[in-house]
């Protein structure tokens, strides 16, 4: 009888954990979608610092496949560069995947990014060119760490295809 009594509480205690464990992934989730909609928003508006709250100090990003790694004041340099020639219509990013990461207080997020734009080419002979729309469409592997001013994005991998 005193083995099935600690198999019961064995059990509730699993299930407790798997409940706590899942409600801190769900409430991690809807942390980091609002982070993620702070930083579209920020775009929108060219808000460059707005974009540069969400990322952790030591952020690198890198495109998959490639190299070349940014820093956080790289990056953001070349945000506030490129936003330069743009005017955005929309910017969203919806969370495809998210699970704990391998360090503790990390979580690792698939993110799916789209932007409208209008892009401006430069004058040429004079003559203004007709602007373009634009849609443009990537995949994103965040690692988002939980610091004291809430979930910030340590690294990115972006995915263009």
């Amino acid at each position: 009888m005193k083995y099935l009594s600690l198999i019961g509480a064995t059990a509730l205690l699993v299930a407790a954990y798997g409940v706590r464990g899942d409600a801190s992934l769900s409430q991690a989730r809807t942390s980091i979608q609002k982070q993620y909609n702070k930083m579209d928003s920020a775009y929108i508006r060219k808000d460059v610092n707005g974009i540069g709250v969400c990322l952790g100090h030591d952020f690198l990003t890198r495109v998959k496949g490639e190299r070349l790694k940014l820093n956080r004041a790289q990056y953001l340099s070349m945000i506030r560069a490129s936003l330069q020639w743009v005017t955005l219509k929309h910017a969203s990013t919806k969370i495809d995947s998210i699970k704990a990461g391998n360090k503790p207080g990390t979580m690792q997020v698939g993110a799916s990014c789209t932007t409208v734009y209008l892009y401006q080419p430069s004058p040429e002979g004079g003559k203004k060119p007709k602007a373009r729309k634009l849609t443009k469409s990537l995949k994103e592997t965040d690692t988002w760490q939980r610091t004291g001013a809430g979930w910030m994005i340590q690294s990115r991998v972006v995915d263009e295809r």
